[in-house]
C-alpha cells in the first residue's frame, strides 16, 4: 500500500504599502500680506495596511504658518512645519492635512514640502511634493 503524505508551511507573506502624497494650494500667487492654505493628503493605495503613518508639512521661508488641521490621527505643529500621524491607515484610507500660513515674502517664490513615511515597507518610495508659489505685491 501507498501512502501519500501532504505537508504544508505556512509562507510569512511581507507587509507592503503604497503611499502616494498629493498637494494642492489655495492659490497659484501669494499675495504679501495675505494668507494661502495648502491641503495634502497621503493615500494608502495597499495592499497591506500601513503602519505609524506620518505626513510632513514644511513652509519655506517667506510664509508664516497660522494653523494646521487633519482629518485622522493627531495633528501637531512646531516651527514652520506640521504633521499628522496614524498609528495605521488601511488600504485606500486617507490621512489630510490643511495648513494655513500668512505669505511674509514681498517677491520671489514661496514653497511647500510635504513628505510621507510608514514603517510599513513602501514599493515605490519617493512620497514627497514640493508646491512652489510666486509672491505678488498687492
Amino acid at each position: 500500500m501507498l501512502r501519500l503524505i501532504w505537508i504544508s508551511a505556512a509562507q510569512p507573506v511581507a507587509a507592503v504599502a503604497d503611499l502616494t502624497v498629493t498637494k494642492v494650494a489655495s492659490s497659484s500667487t501669494g499675495t504679501a500680506g495675505g494668507t494661502i492654505s495648502y491641503t495634502v493628503t497621503l493615500v494608502n493605495l495597499g495592499p497591506s495596511t500601513a503602519q505609524n503613518v506620518t505626513l510632513t508639512d514644511v513652509l519655506s521661508a517667506g510664509q508664516a504658518l497660522i494653523s494646521a488641521s487633519g482629518n485622522n490621527g493627531t495633528t501637531s505643529i512646531a516651527g514652520a512645519s506640521a504633521a499628522a500621524t496614524t498609528a495605521s491607515l488601511s488600504l485606500g484610507q486617507t490621512l489630510t492635512l490643511v495648513i494655513n500660513a500668512s505669505v511674509t515674502a514681498t517677491t520671489g517664490n514661496i514653497t511647500n514640502t510635504a513628505v510621507g513615511t510608514s514603517t510599513t515597507p513602501d514599493g515605490t518610495p519617493g512620497n514627497t511634493v514640493t508646491v512652489v508659489v510666486p509672491v505678488a505685491l498687492l
